[in-house]
C-alpha cells in the first residue's frame, strides 16, 4: 500500500510533522534542556507540501514568540533563535519590530502587536 500525501493525494515520500516542528525550540534553546521535538505528530507527505510551508512555518515562530513575551519558552526562543535570525538577516528586525500593525483580540481589552504582512515576512 501506498501511503499518499496528506494534502495531494501524490505519493508521500516524507512526512509533515503537524504543528509544524518549526515552532517548537531545538533543545540547544531550551531553559531546562528539555527536548520539546520529542515525538511530535507526523502526517504522509510529497516533498513539495512538506518543504513549500517553511518559511510561513518560521513567520508562525515569529508570531508567537512576539505574542507571547510573558511566556518563558517565547521568551527564551526570541533570546536565542529569533536573535540568531536576525543576525543572519538584518532587514528582519525591522519587519518584525517596526512594521507591525496593533490588533485587537477578540474578546479581549489588551493590545499586542501582530506583525501584519502578506509576505510572511522572509
Amino acid at each position: 500500500m501506498i501511503n499518499t500525501c496528506y494534502y495531494c493525494e501524490e505519493e508521500a515520500n516524507t512526512d509533515e510533522h503537524v504543528p509544524p516542528r518549526a515552532i517548537f525550540p531545538k533543545l540547544k534553546d531550551t531553559p531546562e534542556g528539555l527536548d520539546y521535538r520529542k515525538n511530535l505528530i507526523k502526517v504522509p507527505s510529497c516533498e513539495v507540501h512538506n518543504t513549500e510551508k517553511s518559511k510561513e512555518d518560521e513567520y508562525l515562530l515569529y508570531v508567537l514568540v512576539m505574542s507571547l513575551p510573558s511566556n518563558k519558552i517565547a521568551r527564551s526562543q526570541f533570546l536565542t533563535r529569533v536573535r540568531r535570525a536576525i543576525d543572519r538577516r538584518p532587514g528582519l528586525q525591522r519587519r518584525l519590530l517596526i512594521e507591525t500593525r496593533e490588533v485587537r483580540i477578540t474578546n479581549r481589552e489588551r493590545m499586542i502587536k501582530y506583525p501584519a504582512h502578506e509576505n510572511m515576512l522572509i
